[in-house]
C-alpha cells in the first residue's frame, strides 16, 4: 500500500544497520539525522527505532542492540524534550523489522508510517512493510559519494537478500 495524498504518517520508523564499538556507523548516523530532520518538521510524531543486530549472543535488552545505540545517540545529539522514542530491539533482518514494527503499529492503531533507511535499501524494506498491510512513506537518508563498484555491491546485496526472502520465512 503506497502512501496516498490524504493520509499522513502517524509514526516515524528508523531501520537499524551496522554499529561500531563506539556507536552508530556512518550509515546509521545518516539515517538518524534524516529522521530527526523529518521529525523536526512534524513535531509530536513518535519514533520507532528498530533493530537488534546480527550477533546471536546479544539479548534484546542489551545496551548494544542497534535500537539502544540509536536511542543513546538520539538523546545525546538532540537533548531537548524528546520526541517519544519506542525501541524495537528484537529484529535481526529487514523482514523481522517489518514483522515486529507492524505489531507495535497495531498496538497503537497506526497504519501509516514514514520509513527511514538508505536509498538502496528502501525499495525492499518498503515492500516488506507493505506486506504487513501498512502504508509506507519512504524517507531516504543522504547517500555519500561512492564508487560505482560500491554501488553495485550494495545493489547485489539487496538482490541477494530479496532472493533469500522465501527461505527466511521458513525460520
Amino acid at each position: 500500500m503506497s502512501a496516498s495524498n490524504s493520509s499522513k504518517p502517524e509514526v516515524i520508523v528508523v531501520l537499524g544497520c551496522q554499529v561500531t564499538s563506539t556507536g552508530p556507523s556512518a550509515a546509521l548516523e545518516r539515517r538518524l539525522v534524516r529522521a530527526h530532520t523529518y521529525a523536526a518538521e512534524r513535531p509530536g510524531l513518535p519514533i520507532v527505532l528498530s533493530g537488534k543486530g546480527k550477533r546471536k549472543e546479544q539479548d534484546s535488552q542489551s545496551a548494544t542492540t542497534e535500537a539502544h545505540i540509536m536511542s543513546d545517540y538520539w538523546r545525546r545529539a538532540w537533548p531537548q524534550p524528546p520526541t517519544r522514542l519506542i525501541l524495537e530491539s528484537h529484529s535481526r533482518t529487514t523482514r523481522e523489522n517489518a514483522l515486529f514494527v507492524s505489531k507495535i503499529c497495531l498496538e497503537h492503531g497506526w497504519r501509516h508510517l514514514a520509513l527511514v533507511s538508505c536509498s538502496f535499501h528502501l525499495p525492499r524494506a518498503q515492500r516488506l512493510f507493505e506486506a504487513q498491510r501498512l502504508i509506507v512513506t519512504p524517507i531516504a537518508s543522504a547517500d555519500p559519494p561512492t564508487s560505482v563498484w560500491k554501488q553495485m555491491r550494495r545493489q547485489l546485496r539487496e538482490w541477494g537478500a530479496r532472493g533469500l526472502e522465501p527461505w527466511e520465512k521458513l525460520r
